[in-house]
């Protein structure tokens, strides 16, 4: 289970007009949570739709989102207090950024991790509501700690001479991440990590497409959207992946959020008839994993792509100041839509088209730019244009 509360979140409009969206909801990780810094989940509700961001560490980066719950896990965060902040844009509409949430990484230790001999693996399985039994050695003055990847406490080790057990059970079908600390001398260990699939057919993840149809049919250049949901995952290591047969290099890894996953495929660059694949993974070395049965698109070559659009401004290592309004404009073909988009993936919006002129306003954080724009005419998409780089100190 993603655990992610639904929170209803709108537009609104303020006094002079302008339009307004909330910041979104940061549910992960608690306020004031000590952390050991090895899988951080941070995690809550946003606009459907809308681009979500975190700024960790003084830079704004995407975040994963699909439908109304974003996600990102950092790994192996540095010791000390930590804080993140997101935002959220829809319609090129930035929200405010939501109130810090604070968290501590305690310092690296000195203490080994503990020998966890049950389960033995990294990745292991069970039954629905079937006990999952956890142990090793034991040496007198220890002190053995089980917790989820939240750092929420499931349970202290029983100590039973010279070794200690846990046990734990769960009631929905999941992968679920454990990890193991001891404490010696009021002094926590490094971190003994467990993934365990509960209830997986076969072992394997269940997997359904949601969109799109069987034998739908896109054009040459297009993108196709594929997005489904599956067994939920542990949110620290998974991934979402669409193969195509015979294979050919595409953009085409994704991401998952619990029991949804999202994978944009393109540009699709040959006609004909293909069949694709999903796979979903999770678990150490992502090697829980899970695949559908394969889906049918048709692709189609409609005519001659149109040329990129041309990037007239900004200009490559222009600076602008925090709040101004960054306008990014320039030439397409009469009839196109026009998208400008940041080339890292965390954003992109509709240009508004005037006969053969387009441009874009956006509102952008701080820190280094990439952008492009690509068009759209007759169903055909243009390549991107150039590349342009910019700042906002």
């Amino acid at each position: 289970m993603t655990g992610i509360e639904q929170v209803s979140l709108e537009k609104t409009v303020d006094a002079s007009g302008t339009q307004n969206i909330p910041p979104p909801v940061i549910e992960w990780p608690k306020e004031g949570i000590e952390h050991d810094g090895v899988n951080v989940r941070c995690a809550g509700t946003c606009l459907e739709g809308a681009v979500v961001e975190i700024l960790f560490a003084f830079t704004w980066e995407p975040v994963p989102a699909i439908g109304t719950n974003w996600c990102i896990t950092l790994n192996n965060v540095g010791p000390g207090a930590r804080r993140i902040q997101v935002r959220q844009t829809l319609d090129g509409v930035v929200s405010n950024p939501a109130e810090e949430r604070n968290f501590h990484v305690r310092k690296p230790s000195s203490v080994a991790a503990p020998m966890v001999t049950a389960p033995a693996a990294f990745n292991s399985f069970a039954a629905v509501g079937d006990n999952v039994l956890f142990s090793g050695p034991h040496v007198s003055g220890e002190a053995i700690y089980i917790r989820d990847v939240d750092d929420t406490l499931l349970g202290t080790g029983d100590v039973d001479g010279a070794f200690w057990y846990f046990s734990h059970s769960w009631e929905e079908a999941q992968i679920s991440y454990v990890k193991i600390t001891k404490v010696v001398n009021n002094v926590v260990s490094h971190v003994t990590e467990r993934w365990i699939g509960i209830g997986l057919e076969n072992n394997k993840l269940k997997i359904t497409i949601t969109n799109p149809p069987n034998e739908s049919v896109y054009a040459v250049g297009g993108y196709a959207d594929f997005t489904g949901i599956c067994t939920p995952t542990s949110n620290t290591r998974g991934d979402a992946y669409v193969g195509i047969m015979p294979p050919y290099p595409m953009g085409n890894v994704g991401h998952v959020i619990g029991n949804r996953w999202y994978v944009r495929l393109g540009p699709l660059s040959r006609a004909g008839r293909h069949f694709l694949y999903v796979i979903v993974t999770d678990g150490h070395e992502r090697r829980i994993s899970g695949r559908n049965e394969s889906l049918e698109i048709g692709v189609v070559d409609a005519g001659e792509n149109p040329h990129p659009p041309l990037l007239m401004e900004p200009r490559f290592g222009d600076r602008f100041f925090y709040g101004d309004v960054v306008v990014a404009e320039g030439l397409c073909e009469v009839g196109a839509t026009v998208e400008v988009f940041d080339y890292r993936g965390s954003w992109s919006i509709e240009a508004e088209v005037v006969g053969n002129k387009w441009s874009a306003s956006l509102m952008l954080g701080r820190g280094t730019h990439l952008i492009a724009a690509r068009q759209t005419k007759d169903g055909l998409v243009s390549p991107n244009s150039g590349m342009v780089q910019f700042a906002v100190d």
